[in-house]
């Protein structure tokens, strides 16, 4: 049934009910979902059709890396669009060209080919297939703290709880150990975690298996940090057993980690890396597969989808598009001052506060053993991200924080996104994400 609807602009009220009317939220049964209305963003924040700001702590769905209505995206949108707004797959274009050369240029090892696709889900989609068309095994390792999409074969190799309605789901999933187990303040012991890895691959039959697939940093399952070691030794397990190691960078990918992609804090080069959100921002929907050479190779006398005859060996001796980029400026003048995710999130428990410590322009933030942190008042002068050791969120110094965001009456919609603050911040207690990319490499 239809409903009519005013020519002129909806207020906030109307546009929730009739989105709650006609359309369907994730995640959430209809009757509880409680969606705030957003018309219109810029920089840091976004507001409703009323004019109330938000500050957009999430990045959205942890992917407005640029920060929103960056005026040279937008710019460069409309431009592209007056040319030419599609191009089918078949197709060479200017556009594809480039991105595909940047991409190159900055993603780890010697990965230097890249499959586009329209988002992450569908990356991790086809970087099983890619992974089983070349390997021609057909079980796949993924670990039960993960999330890798929302689509049928992703929801599938996701662990967490959201699983549960999609199954049976895809065949030949394979739990593999965690290296942070449920409900334990510490992650496990590397030799234990990896030894526990192996007795699985041992079980099932390293013959078996094609890949694994893991987040490189988990997301929305815990923040969890791979103790230092992990990530090297999975490599190494991988390559013996001529397993395809497949990092999900679709969260952590394009300076969220400090770096442009995780892996490049533990100089780990995976066999096949998935990438999404922050590779446009969202400004459009893209997500890509990049993979090695030996595994691009493959692919010059295959068609994606054909019997694999057996598959390649892998390689064992591992140890948006244009020079004006925003993002490539804004990872270059200031990579390694920006923690995973900004500020993780606010406890409830507010009690222990105590000074905020700051950790220097310079240091990575990523590193359990990273101990580089000077403790004082919060400096809005001057480029910072709260670090957070380990995996351990109830950290006084991130409490104290959120809890100045919230006496100064900003509303936080949630904090796993990322923030970097500059010298004009003080003045507007929060500044558009893109200035403070921007002024941070100055």
């Amino acid at each position: 049934m239809s409903t009519a609807v005013s020519a002129s602009t909806l207020t906030g009220e109307e546009i929730v009910k009739l989105c709650r009317q006609h359309t369907i939220f994730e995640w959430s049964p209809q009757a509880k979902a409680d969606p705030i209305p957003v018309a219109r963003a810029e920089g840091v924040y976004f507001y409703t059709p009323e004019g109330k700001r938000y500050l957009d702590f999430n990045s959205q769905l942890m992917c407005s890396n640029v920060g929103h209505s960056h005026p040279k995206v937008v710019k460069a949108i409309q431009e592209q669009a007056a040319v030419l707004a599609y191009a089918n797959p078949f197709l060479a274009t200017e556009p594809r060209a480039r991105l595909g050369a940047k991409l190159a240029e900055i993603a780890p090892g010697d990965i230097d080919t890249f499959f586009f696709t329209n988002g992450g889900a569908e990356a991790n989609e086809n970087a099983i297939r890619v992974a089983r068309v070349a390997t021609g095994r057909h079980k796949v390792l993924a670990r039960y703290r993960s999330y890798h999409g929302g689509t049928a074969g992703a929801i599938s190799l996701t662990g967490d709880p959201r699983r549960w309605a999609a199954e049976p789901g895809l065949p030949g999933i394979v739990r593999a150990p965690e290296f942070h187990k449920w409900a334990r303040k510490e992650p496990e012991p590397v030799d234990s975690a990896l030894r526990e890895l192996e007795d699985v691959i041992r079980y099932e039959g390293a013959q078996n298996i094609a890949a694994f697939l893991m987040e490189t940093v988990v997301g929305t399952n815990g923040l969890l940090i791979p103790p230092d070691g992990y990530l090297q030794g999975v490599r190494e397990i991988c390559d013996r057993h001529g397993i395809l190691l497949i990092a999900d960078e679709v969260m952590s990918g394009f300076g969220r980690t400090g770096k442009w992609f995780a892996v490049d804090h533990w100089g780990v080069v995976p066999d096949l890396m998935t990438m999404a959100k922050g590779l446009t921002s969202s400004y459009l929907p893209l997500g890509a597969v990049a993979m090695s050479p030996t595994i691009a190779d493959f692919f010059n006398e295959k068609v994606l989808g054909d019997p694999a005859d057996g598959g390649l060996k892998p390689r064992s001796d591992y140890t948006a598009s244009s020079d004006d980029n925003t993002l490539v400026q804004g990872i270059e003048g200031q990579a390694n001052s920006w923690g995973y995710f900004g500020f993780a999130y606010y406890q409830n428990n507010k009690q222990g506060l105590k000074d905020i410590k700051v950790a220097e322009k310079g240091t990575t933030g990523i590193s359990p053993n990273t101990e580089t942190i000077t403790s004082g008042e919060y400096p809005l002068s001057r480029p910072l991200f709260i670090y957070v050791k380990n995996t351990s969120f109830k950290r006084p110094e991130v409490e104290a924080f959120m809890k100045y965001i919230i006496d100064n009456e900003e509303k936080v919609t949630g904090a796993t996104g990322l923030i970097s603050l500059t010298a004009e911040q003080e003045a507007k207690a929060k500044q558009e994400l893109t200035d403070a990319v921007t002024a941070a490499g100055g």
